[in-house]
This record gives C-alpha cells, sequence and structure tokens, in this order.
C-alpha cells in the first residue's frame, strides 16, 4: 500500500486534494504539494495581508485548487 508523510512547515487551517496535487493552508502560506512524489512544489507567500488594521482573509475556512488556479477563502 503507497503512502507518505507529508511534514508541514506550519499548522493547516484547511487542505483540499485534487489528485495529484495537495493544497494546505497555514495563517500565511499555503503549500502545494505533489502526492506522486510527496514534495513540496510551491509555497505562495503572505496569504494574510492587514488592511485598516484587520486581516484581510481573517480565518482561512476553506480551500481549492485545479491544474491552474489556488482558491483560499476567509470569514472575516
Amino acid at each position: 500500500m503507497p503512502w507518505a508523510l507529508l511534514e508541514m512547515p506550519e499548522t493547516n487551517r484547511a487542505f483540499r486534494c485534487v489528485y495529484p496535487t495537495l493544497l494546505a493552508a497555514g495563517f500565511t502560506n499555503a503549500y502545494l504539494y505533489d502526492l506522486r512524489t510527496a514534495t513540496l512544489v510551491q509555497t505562495i507567500g503572505e496569504i494574510q495581508r492587514y488592511h485598516g488594521g484587520d486581516l484581510m482573509l481573517g480565518t482561512i475556512n476553506y480551500v481549492d485548487v485545479n491544474a491552474k488556479h489556488a482558491f483560499i477563502c476567509g470569514l472575516q
């Protein structure tokens, strides 16, 4: 049975798997993993920004991914 241990650089708030890609979002960054090789292929940095003293995304509660796009949704 194939398996892999993926160690995330920060605590995850949401994740979505659309094989062969896993998108995992932490508080400040999002991570795209290739599940075939169990490797981190891209980091999307600074997904949280302050606007008027508040975080723009607030609490991240959903992510989605396809072949071209990563979607990160928050609850303000």
